[in-house]
C-alpha cells in the first residue's frame, strides 16, 4: 500500500485473516512463546 497517500513510499501492513476464541489451555499451545506470559496475567 502506498503510505502516506501519493508519497511514492510503499508500506506493508499485516492483516488478520482469521479470528477464533480458545480456552486458556488451548491458547497456551497455539500462541508463540513470547505471547504466553500474557495468558498468565488473566484473572
Amino acid at each position: 500500500m502506498e503510505w502516506p497517500p501519493k508519497s511514492g513510499t510503499m508500506k506493508a501492513f499485516p492483516e488478520v485473516d482469521r479470528v477464533a476464541w480458545f480456552d486458556v489451555e488451548i491458547a497456551q499451545v497455539k500462541l508463540n512463546k513470547a505471547q504466553r506470559p500474557f495468558l498468565d496475567r488473566l484473572p
